[in-house]
């Protein structure tokens, strides 16, 4: 038999894995009886076969290191090559410095100009993010003659893009505030996403997937940063981990399949059936933290320097950076430690949406409740775990079958908005009393409430119920789409069925002053009058203590000192988690809302803090000030007042006026 040079040290391997799949032999081949497509089967086609079908091959035998890292082959991490190799949907969930840009060079090379599988969209979070993945692109192409003599053109400006022989491209865009490099773009190979965490813009996220073809891959990269409601955490979190789908060492013939069949293999088909269903893409979650990699990369003096670089084992930087986890954001007004030992089944607890759709004409209502059974599965246990033995005394099997919900839903209705405008005050009103009525029942004991307003987003609304200093959250209302009236309709109604005996705090800075306005401005059954506070956040009071209402002073002056209305009402906040007074409601999204709340300080010591869905966190300022308010009001007094003015609904001289 003629010799033939092996390309690769896995070939041989891999060649015999091959074989046996078609149930050809060595022999068989070399005389010329395995044949393809009519064509006898050599060496040298299954070698160039092989090299163009597997990324890790392919890498291996194209793709050099620069100077200073010796300048030889690419040699990839042996946990490196089954992410390589998995043709589907892929979430990477890693530590910092792992592989992720040498995956991304490899699999955009390779598809253009290797396996020319399809175009590959790059995008990052910002521009500066893509300049390493361009330098190693540049880099291939400067020392390997065979990669340069398939690229007829690469450009920068106004974005960097190469293209290929074949027509197909390499297009690298930033995310941008609102995805708009990456509009007009259309790939079919595919569609990768560098620093993902990083884009929370939803229209961003929107402009990428829309850029990926039917049959494109989508693969998203990123270190976590703790914001647990971003898409790419989502999509972390609901992702199928890849120990479901790949072996922990995986065989040649498990890498044959792969190569044949794609994203077919390893994965049940009932679990893509299941995913079919849902009407969801399939994503492959990997997780590769620092931990993973072989030394000089990873050890125990490598881990040391970690952490006394990020500040501990425990900082975010390390949770984040080296164990690949999300852990907490960075600087988090309320981290997890306060969050957890805070949280209760709160019977009573409400979670309410209303949407206003106008183009519907339609009020869209969703009421949901605390999953008693929910707390019965832990993050190291899933619902198959749960057994009749460990349920609670009256619990069947069949009533926690939805124990993977932690909010289960107790109504939904659409109210017809059909002649809205040509309603009287008193109909408009009492259609949303009605809804409300249906929804949210009377509840017992000492209530407050607190409201943030917000003007073309979400109103926030929420309701605690005290005993004594502790108290509980009893209801979380949003309004999405609603008008002045609208809300102030609204709020007028669950003031009606609620009777908050602490009363109401709102936020009255910029919009919240006109709801404000318009809720102190009705007949005498429905103002607030004293029962309603407003609150401007940038204001200053005080800083007293809420124990006993005497000034606080200046650790280093001794003197008292001011506070933003919005500073103190987080303090109120954080006092109360630190003293587990705050029975918390296991509600993933107010607890994500609250979690990745995070602040800024300057350089005089005030902090800033996030903008980005605080409007639950808002209205618990407010929700506190008022309990403030009520005990020291003297000290504490809202910092909006009301003054009437008579104005009507059906008048424009209120908003021209605001």
């Amino acid at each position: 038999m003629q010799a033939v040079e092996v390309l690769h040290p896995d070939l041989p391997d891999l060649i015999d894995a091959l074989l046996a799949s078609q149930g050809w032999s060595w022999e068989a081949v070399s005389r010329g009886e395995a044949k393809l497509d009519g064509q006898p089967v050599t060496m040298d086609r299954l070698q160039r076969f092989l090299i163009a079908t597997d990324p890790v091959l392919w890498g291996e035998c194209n793709l050099v290191e620069g100077p200073e890292d010796g300048g030889g082959l690419w040699q990839f991490f042996d946990y490196q090559k089954p992410s390589l190799r998995y043709r589907g949907h892929v979430v990477h969930q890693d530590g910092a410095e792992v592989g992720k840009s040498r995956e991304l060079t490899c699999l955009a090379l390779w598809s253009v100009v290797g396996a020319c599988r399809g175009s590959v969209l790059i995008g990052s979070a910002l521009d500066g993010d893509l300049d390493e993945l361009w330098e190693l692109m540049e880099l291939q192409q400067a020392r390997n003659p065979y990669i340069r003599k398939l690229i007829v053109n690469r450009t920068s400006k106004p974005y960097r893009r190469i293209t290929a022989v074949n027509g197909l491209r390499i297009l690298l865009r930033p995310a941008g505030h609102d995805g708009r490099a990456y509009r007009a773009i259309h790939v079919g190979g595919l569609a990768m996403h560098d620093e993902s965490a990083k884009v929370e813009q939803e229209r961003a996220w929107s402009e990428f997937f829309r850029a990926a073809k039917p049959k494109c891959e989508i693969r998203l990269y990123s270190v976590p940063t703790g914001i647990r409601l971003s898409r790419f955490q989502r999509l972390a979190d609901s992702g199928m981990p890849s120990e479901l789908a790949i072996p922990a060492t995986p065989t040649t013939a498990w890498v044959i399949e792969m190569l044949l069949y794609g994203s077919k293999g390893g994965v049940p088909d009932a679990t893509r059936q299941a995913v079919r269903d849902g009407g969801k893409r399939m994503f492959l979650r990997f997780h590769w933290p620092k931990t993973i990699m072989p030394p000089p990369f990873w050890t125990e003096e490598r881990r040391e320097e970690l952490i006394e670089l990020y500040g501990g084992p425990d900082e975010p930087g390390y949770i984040h950076n080296v164990l690949g986890l999300p852990g907490d954001p960075e600087y988090s007004v309320f981290p997890w430690r306060l969050l957890e030992s805070n949280l209760r089944h709160v019977d009573d607890y409400l979670n309410v949406i209303l949407r206003w759709d106008t183009h519907a004409r339609s009020l869209d209502a969703l009421a949901r409740r605390q999953n008693p059974a929910y707390e019965l599965v832990s993050p190291d246990r899933t619902y198959d775990d749960v057994t009749l033995a460990n349920l609670p005394d009256g619990e069947s099997e069949g009533e926690i079958a939805g124990a993977g919900q932690p909010l289960l839903k107790t109504f939904s209705t659409a109210v017809d908005l059909m002649g809205w405008a040509s309603r009287s005050d008193r109909e408009r009103y009492e259609t949303i009393t009605d809804l409300l009525r249906a929804i949210v029942r009377p509840l017992e004991g000492d209530l407050v409430g607190g409201i943030d307003v917000g003007s073309t987003s979400v109103t926030s609304i929420v309701v605690d119920r005290f005993v004594g200093r502790r108290h509980a959250t009893v209801l979380r209302l949003h309004l999405r789409g609603f008008g002045w009236y609208e809300q102030r309709d609204v709020i007028w109604a669950l003031d009606e069925l609620l009777r908050p005996s602490r009363g109401w705090g709102i936020d009255g800075t910029g919009v919240g002053k006109a709801l404000y306005d318009l809720l102190q401005g009705g007949n005498d059954s429905h103002a607030f009058r004293e029962r309603l506070s407003g609150y401007v956040f940038n204001r200053q009071l005080p800083a007293i203590n809420p124990d006993d209402g005497e000034p606080m002073n200046d650790p280093q002056t001794g003197q008292p000192y001011s506070v933003s209305y919005k500073e103190q009402g987080t303090q109120l906040l954080v006092r109360a988690l630190e003293a587990h007074q705050w029975d918390l409601p296991n509600d993933p999204e107010l607890l994500s809302f609250l979690q990745q709340h995070t602040y800024s300080q300057t350089v005089t010591g005030q902090r800033t803090f996030r903008k980005i869905d605080d409007h639950d966190i808002d209205a618990f300022r407010c929700l506190f000030l008022r309990c403030l308010t009520n005990d020291f009001g003297s000290l504490v007094a809202p910092v909006v007042t009301f003054k009437s003015t008579g104005i009507r609904r059906d008048s424009n001289v209120f908003m021209e006026a605001f």
